[in-house]
């Protein structure tokens, strides 16, 4: 499972001008497997996802490659939200002056619990250079609002144990701590903790 990463615990409001948070490109996702596998070992253990890396190549990459792009058409993700919710994402990236991808996060439909409720699973990432600049929280914020007008109700994330100051972030946004798990990287367990975010309000 993928660690929601981050090293913010400000307030919600982006502090450098020259950072700008947007839906995705596709041409972005290049920018990003840059980004992420520049990552040190710390910060690609704690945010792994399967499908971001150009390390990761395989037929299990490239079907997530499709989906992204299919997502990038608002009107393939509103289709696929009725008929198949689970291929459904939301992302956004923060991008810089330079228009290179500093920041990435998802929200990942999981399951309908009810008629027009869903629930999903939440991950970020930061570039090094860019974290304590409150950043992270001003990404979630805008990201969970997307997901609420879409229907996401329910938002559940791993974060590693060790990543205490993750956690606190993630407990102002309402998250509780449920259960301990394992999370795998690189052939080693890790003892991570599962937080659920019940009900998402605005």
């Amino acid at each position: 499972m993928p660690d929601a990463m981050s090293s913010e615990i400000e307030g919600h409001g982006v502090a450098d001008p020259t950072i700008v948070i947007r839906e995705p490109k596709y041409s972005d996702f290049v920018k990003l497997q840059r980004m992420l596998d520049n990552f040190d070992e710390r910060d690609k253990r704690l945010f792994h996802p399967l499908y971001i890396g150009f390390n990761k190549l395989g037929f299990f990459w490239l079907g997530y490659q499709l989906i992204l792009l299919l997502n990038s058409w608002h009107v393939m993700s509103t289709s696929f939200m009725r008929i198949f919710p689970r291929l459904v994402r939301f992302d956004l990236v923060a991008v810089n002056e330079k228009n290179d991808v500093v920041g990435f996060a998802y929200l990942e439909v999981k399951e309908r619990f009810d008629r027009v409720k869903y629930s999903a699973e939440f991950g970020i990432a930061l570039s090094p250079s860019l974290r304590g600049r409150r950043l992270a929280p001003a990404m979630m914020k805008q990201l969970f609002q997307m997901g609420f007008k879409r229907g996401v109700r329910r938002i559940r994330l791993i974060v590693m144990s060790d990543n205490e100051r993750a956690m606190k972030l993630y407990a102002r946004f309402g998250f509780k701590a449920v259960r301990i798990v394992l999370d795998k990287w690189q052939n080693k367990n890790y003892e991570s903790v599962e937080m659920v975010l019940d009900p998402l309000e605005f």
